[in-house]
Formats: structure tokens, sequence, C-alpha cells
């Protein structure tokens, strides 16, 4: 009984490393080839078939509405930590901070008294 068993295992290993020969033929068929059109465009393999698949495109060229608010330069350095400036604003006064605390309240109370809609009883 121990021949077939053998003979199984052999077989299943000789059958996944064909497989794996198989699979990089293919990787090489498709990605390790240039071609004339390839060098070209100057894209990689990768992208000209995934191009021929139609899983990947050119970047379009922009708006000119867009190019024309774009800067010409491209900043030399984009801080990342620095803060806007903060915009100006004037204190409130005692008066105007209870006026706005007396409104809040009274908005509040008038919510608070009012029913809410019963929720509806979903179907079953």
């Amino acid at each position: 009984m121990p021949a077939p068993l053998a003979h199984h295992h052999a077989m299943s290993s000789t059958l996944r490393l064909a497989q794996m020969a198989a699979g990089v033929v293919v990787l090489f068929s498709l990605f390790g080839c240039a071609t004339s059109d390839q060098t070209a465009n100057a894209d990689s393999p990768l992208k000209s078939t995934l191009k021929n698949f139609n899983f990947a495109t050119d970047e379009p060229t922009p708006a000119p509405f867009v190019t024309s608010a774009r800067p010409q330069q491209p900043a030399d350095y984009i801080p990342l930590q620095d803060l806007p400036p903060e915009p100006h604003s004037t204190l409130l006064t005692q008066d105007q901070v209870a006026a706005q605390t007396s409104q809040l309240d009274a908005t509040r109370k008038a919510e608070v008294g009012k029913k809410k809609p019963k929720k509806p009883i979903p179907p079953q």
C-alpha cells in the first residue's frame, strides 16, 4: 500500500513544479520583453501590459483653467507644521456672552419640551 501514496506525492510535486515553471514563463512573456512600441512611450513593461488589458491609462492633459490657476514654478518647500495665523476677532463683552447663553438656554428648553416623533415599528 505505501507505493501508491509515494507515487501520488511525487506526482503532486511534479505537477506543482510544472505549474510554477509555467507561471514564470507567463511572467517573463508579459513583463520581461519590451517592444519598440513600449520604448517609444517610455512606459514600464508592467504599465504597458496593464494598458493593453485596460487596467491603466495615461494621465490626461489638464483643462486650461487648471493649468492657468497653478503656479508657474513649483514651491521649493511646503511647510507641514506651520499653522496659518489666527483670524482677527474681537472678544465678546460680558453682556454679549450672557445674551448668547440665554438664547441657547431658551432654544434648549424649547427643544426639550417638544414631543419626539415615535419611531416607526419595522415590519417583521
